[in-house]
C-alpha cells in the first residue's frame, strides 16, 4: 500500500489510532497487517522493502469497531435524495487478469488516453499497464530498473494526445512513451512529485511533495524539465505541525487547459489558468464532507498531523466541468460544471466490508450520450469496476 493509502487508516483515526510524526520526505510505502486479536498495525516498508519494516501505529482498533463506526456515518449521513445510483457493468478482476499473465499488484491511478485505452501505472509491478474501454489488456509498458524507461516508483501518470508521461519517484524522472509503449526520452527531477497533469502543449503541471510552508502547490515543466514557473499556496494548517498532509493536493487539467486541484482533506477546489492565475475557488457544499472538515479543523488546532480524514480522494475534469470523487462511508462521486455549479450526485454501495473498501482513482467516459464511470479499487483487493447510472432516488 502506498503512502497515500495511509490515509485509508485516517478515516478511522478519529477512534484513538495512536500515531507518530512521519518524515514525509523519504521514499516509502505503506501496508496493513493485523494481530491474533484482529487489532490493526500499519507498517512502513522503506523503498518497498519488507525486511525494513517498521511499526508506525499502535493496536488500538478492532475491525468490529470499524465496521461499527461505519454503520454510524451511515445511519447520521443516509442516500442523499435525488442522486443517481451507480451499478457494475464490468469488473476487472486479477482472476481474469492472471489468465494473461498479467496482475494488478499496487496500481496507482488511472489515466485515459487519446487512442480511447485506459493506462494504469503499478507502483509495485514497476509497470505502466494499457487496457482498453472493455478492460482489456493490450499491452504493457517499462520494468523495474534504472535504466531508460525502466521504473523504481510510477508514483504519478499523464497523457498528451500522442504520448504518456510517467513521474519515477525512485529513478526521480519523468518519461515519456508513445501510445505504443517506445521509450523517447525522460529528464532527471530533484523533486518527488505526488501528482502529474500533461497539457497538449508540451506544459507538465507537477504537485511537489513540498518540504517548507512557503513551497508553491504546483511547479510547471517544460517538455525538457526546465522549470518555467511555480504557484499555489498552502491554505491549511500552520508551519509548527500539519501543514504538509493538509494541503495534499489532486490535480486534472481541462479540456481547456485549466487547472483543477482539489484538496485532499477539504471540500476545497480551485481553478487556475495554465499560467497559473487563479481563476475560482469553489467550497462544496456536502453534509459529508463538511463533517469531515470540522474533524480536520478540530485535529490542525490540536497539531495533528497525520490523523486527518480524506475528504476528495480523485478529481477528474473536461471541457464541460469537474467531478470528484468521496468513499466513505459510502462512494460518492459529485459533478460540477465548469463555473462550478451542481449537476449531479452518484454513489455505489459496496456488496460487502464497504467500511474498509478503498479507492484511489475514477475517471469517466461517454458513449451515445451514456456516461460511463472506471474505479479504481485498491482495497481489499486490486480490480477496475466499470459502472453505470441505474436510477434516480426520489
Amino acid at each position: 500500500m502506498t503512502m497515500i493509502l495511509v490515509l485509508n487508516i485516517s478515516l478511522f483515526a478519529f477512534l484513538g489510532v495512536e500515531h507518530k510524526q512521519i518524515d514525509l520526505r523519504r521514499n516509502f510505502s505503506f501496508h496493513i497487517n493485523q494481530d491474533d486479536a484482529k487489532k490493526i498495525y500499519l507498517f512502513e516498508a522503506l523503498n518497498g522493502e519488507k525486511e525494513k519494516e517498521q511499526k508506525l501505529y499502535s493496536p488500538t482498533i478492532t475491525e468490529k469497531e470499524l465496521k461499527k463506526n461505519w454503520k454510524k456515518w451511515l445511519t447520521k449521513f443516509p442516500r442523499p435524495k435525488g442522486a443517481i445510483e451507480l451499478e457494475p457493468i464490468e469488473t476487472l478482476s486479477n482472476g481474469k487478469l492472471a489468465r494473461h499473465d498479467t496482475y494488478l499488484w499496487r496500481p496507482l491511478s488511472l489515466q485515459f488516453l487519446s487512442n480511447g485505452n485506459i493506462a494504469v501505472n503499478d507502483q509495485k509491478a514497476s509497470q505502466i499497464l494499457i487496457f482498453d474501454t472493455s478492460a482489456s489488456i493490450v499491452r504493457k509498458i517499462g520494468k523495474k530498473g534504472q535504466g531508460p524507461g525502466e521504473f523504481l516508483n510510477p508514483y504519478t501518470i499523464s497523457a498528451t494526445p500522442n504520448h504518456i508521461v510517467v513521474g519515477d519517484n525512485g529513478n526521480m524522472r519523468i518519461h515519456f512513451f508513445d501510445y505504443q509503449g517506445n521509450f523517447l526520452k525522460g529528464f532527471k527531477v530533484f523533486k518527488a512529485y505526488i501528482d502529474l497533469a500533461a497539457s497538449k502543449n508540451g506544459l507538465i503541471f507537477a504537485a511537489p511533495l513540498r518540504i517548507s510552508p512557503e513551497s508553491a502547490l504546483v511547479d510547471v515543466l517544460d517538455e525538457n524539465g526546465q522549470l518555467l514557473r511555480a504557484f499555489g499556496k498552502a491554505k491549511f494548517g500552520n508551519a509548527k505541525s500539519s501543514w504538509q498532509i493538509s494541503n495534499f493536493i489532486k490535480m486534472s487539467l481541462s479540456g481547456k487547459d485549466e487547472l483543477f486541484i482539489a484538496y485532499e482533506h477539504f471540500p476545497v477546489v480551485c481553478k487556475y489558468s495554465r499560467e497559473g492565475e487563479l481563476l475560482a475557488e469553489y467550497k462544496i457544499e456536502n453534509e459529508v464532507m463538511r463533517e469531515k472538515e470540522k474533524i480536520n479543523m478540530a485535529r490542525i488546532n490540536k497539531g495533528i498531523s497525520l490523523g486527518l480524514m480524506p475528504i476528495i480522494f480523485s478529481i477528474y475534469s473536461n471541457k464541460e466541468g469537474f467531478s470528484i470523487l468521496s468513499i466513505f462511508p459510502r462512494v460518492e462521486i459529485l459533478e460540477y460544471d465548469n463555473n462550478g455549479k451542481f449537476l449531479s450526485h452518484y454513489f455505489y454501495e459496496y456488496e460487502y466490508r464497504s467500511y474498509d473498501v478503498f479507492f484511489r482513482d475514477f475517471i469517466i467516459s461517454e458513449k451515445n450520450g451514456k456516461k460511463y464511470f472506471y474505479l479504481l479499487k485498491t482495497a481489499p483487493e486490486n480490480e477496475i469496476i466499470i459502472l453505470r447510472p441505474k436510477k434516480y432516488l426520489n
